[in-house]
């Protein structure tokens, strides 16, 4: 008598692991981690855009100035306000899918970052509604949806 598994028994064996692996999958639901993975990488990408904002400010006492919401993407003023003719960012943060870039306001003495989530954004403090400028300086931010907005300001 020989030993060993038949095709059929072997099937079936692959067809309830593969049954296993959908059932599980579709639990963990990957898609909305990997969507939740690049929000925080969002907001870390304004935090790194924060903080070359300040250097910038620290040695011009004034943010890179403009009059309406823009992009704050590769190639934007604000890119090359940060980047030349001196680098204030090591590396200078894109959106994590390429699909919608930073937006950025500023009157100078003020200024406003906003990103858009791919997930409503739980804690209201990280809002656009919640900075303390959204009053008076960063209204009318270019988002689809005010609840998936992330955003920063100028700290003082």
């Amino acid at each position: 008598m020989k030993k060993g598994f038949t095709l059929i028994e072997i099937l079936i064996v692959v067809v309830i692991i593969g049954i296993l692996a959908g059932v599980v999958l579709s639990i963990i639901k990957p898609d909305v981690l990997y969507s939740r993975a690049r929000d925080s990488r969002r907001e870390t990408d304004l935090k790194t855009i924060q903080t070359g904002l300040e250097n910038y400010y620290a040695e011009n006492r004034n943010y890179p100035s403009g009059v309406t919401w823009a992009s704050a993407g590769l190639g934007s003023a604000l890119h090359t306000a940060l980047t030349t003719p001196d680098s204030y960012l090591n590396n200078y943060p894109v959106d994590p899918k390429g699909v919608n870039d930073y937006q950025y306001w500023s009157n100078g003495s003020k200024y406003c970052l906003a990103a858009t989530a791919e997930n409503l954004v739980s804690d209201t403090s990280k809002l656009c509604s919640a900075l303390k400028n959204a009053t008076s300086l960063c209204t009318d931010v270019p988002v689809p949806d005010p609840t998936m907005c992330l955003g920063v300001e100028n700290p003082f």
